[in-house]
């Protein structure tokens, strides 16, 4: 990464940081048509692999592992990840239904990142 990108890096970082725990407590995100529509969407299966990149607090991958999905969700901050899991936690989800990674660029070679049924964002 060339030096004139750090502090840029680090400010989005910082401010995904902040934003996490506001971020995943906004009303809307318990919508529940809406919620009914992208599940619809997705169109997922049960045992189906899903990818969810930038998953934030894991709303959406929270759901379709709800729903049977083998999800592995991407967020760029441990804050954003530690929202998901307490998301899982609250909804009931299993452990082995999802998988959180943070910074995704040193996790390629990771098992958890094998080839996937869907790709979400």
């Amino acid at each position: 990464m060339s030096a004139c990108r750090r502090p840029h890096d680090t400010r989005i970082v910082d401010q995904f940081t902040r934003s996490a725990k506001p971020f995943a407590d906004l009303a809307i995100h318990a919508e529940a048509e809406s919620m009914v529509q992208t599940l619809a969407a997705c169109a997922v299966t049960r045992d189906m692999k899903v990818l969810d990149v930038a998953c934030g607090p894991g709303i959406i991958a929270c759901e379709l592992a709800r729903v049977g999905a083998k999800v592995t969700g991407i967020a760029l901050t441990s804050a954003m990840i530690e929202q998901a899991r307490l998301r899982a936690d609250r909804k009931g989800v299993k452990v082995e239904a999802c998988a959180w990674l943070m910074r995704p660029s040193i996790f390629w070679d990771s098992p958890a990142l094998s080839p996937h049924d869907l790709f979400c964002h």
